[in-house]
């Protein structure tokens, strides 16, 4: 009974996406909304629209007053959550013209909705501040990430999957069934995103961010008594969840050291990214999505691997794994442009910058 509901939202919520799509597709080009491109971070020739967010937001959330019964405290604090968050991404793909300490702001305060009206049964300290860092971290992650048709679409796909399956693991069938309905209709956004028919924007980016931070501090919470304040990575929730969306938050994580070791903003977009740094080495794009998937896929059953360590283990298995993975490839770009290049180049050049 619980897998019929599972594949039945998914299959619906997917359906939605897919009927929507060309109409929101037909009515940016008769009204002219499109994202235009620029020399500097954009690789499309010509406008497409930003719009895609309100498919899988419309379809999620009808599929979520049909499916659930929302009495619980914390669906209804995830619920407001992202349709605040799709209004000022949808603001922003409309009008443009958010500063980025603005858009910061209004971040912090709807996860401050989400982790206080969430009833994860939190008190102002360690703990709560830690759920606030978290869930900026995977919204931002996620809206840096967008850089590629299907990339952050396929990975938030892989994320709530798994999230779905946890939580079934775990017997909560609620959050499993608000997983899975996210999932079908982000799957049914990429059936056109990976063709370059649309775009999801700030309001589809930051959407599937608010969705997979708000389980995945479910899951976290489920896991960590509260007693155990601030201990939250005394069991393997904590780091499981970190490998599930290592690609957009290591990404975010080491974009933002290397800006503010720069003397930048590392609110001020460049083309650093990881999708950048390996089309750089002669990658397309769709094997680059592949790549990162698989990639995702990789760390994913390594987080499940060493899971009985503990979160610590976990999360050092991981920041360990990505570091050189990172180093490498850093190194290969710096060969590429200097055959001089020397392996703590990485670290004294492009790291910090010394002579």
């Amino acid at each position: 009974m619980v897998v019929f509901a599972v594949v039945s939202v998914f299959c619906f919520a997917y359906a939605l996406a897919v009927l929507k799509l060309p109409l929101i597709i037909a009515f940016c080009e008769r009204h002219g909304l499109y994202d235009e491109s620029d020399c500097h971070r954009k690789e499309h020739v010509y406008g497409i629209s930003r719009l895609g967010g309100l498919s899988f937001f419309s379809s999620f959330t009808l599929t979520l007053l049909c499916s659930i019964d929302m009495v619980s405290s914390e669906i209804w604090a995830l619920t407001c959550a992202s349709t605040l968050i799709f209004i000022v991404g949808l603001r922003d793909d409309l009008v443009g013209g958010l500063c980025p300490m603005r858009k910061f702001t209004l971040q912090f305060a709807v996860s401050a909705i989400l982790v206080l009206w969430g009833g994860y049964g939190l008190e102002f300290g360690t703990r709560m501040t830690i759920y606030l860092f978290i869930t900026l971290l995977v919204i931002n992650a996620f809206n840096l990430i967008d850089g590629l048709n299907g990339l952050a679409g396929t990975i938030g796909l892989l994320v709530n999957c798994l999230f779905g399956l946890l939580f079934l693991r775990e017997g909560y069938t609620s959050w499993s069934l608000i997983s899975f309905a996210f999932a079908g209709a982000v799957c049914g956004f990429l059936k056109y995103n990976y063709h370059g028919q649309i775009f999801m924007g700030d309001s589809g980016a930051m959407l599937i961010g608010i969705i997979s931070a708000g389980s995945a501090l479910k899951l976290i919470s489920i896991n960590s008594p509260v007693s155990e304040d601030p201990i939250i990575w005394s069991t393997s929730a904590f780091g499981l969840c970190l490998s599930v969306m290592v690609v957009p938050i290591f990404d975010t994580f080491r974009l933002f050291v290397i800006r503010i070791l720069h003397g930048r903003s590392p609110f001020i977009g460049d083309r650093n990214h990881i999708h950048h740094r390996l089309k750089f080495l002669g990658m397309d794009d769709k094997k680059i999505v592949w790549v990162l998937v698989c990639f995702s896929i990789w760390m994913i059953l390594i987080g499940l691997f060493l899971s009985a360590g503990g979160s610590l283990f976990v999360m050092t298995a991981t920041f360990v794994t990505c570091m050189l993975i990172n180093t490498l490839i850093t190194y290969r770009i710096g060969k590429r442009l200097d055959k001089g290049y020397r392996l703590k180049d990485v670290l004294m050049k492009d790291t910090f910058r010394c002579k």
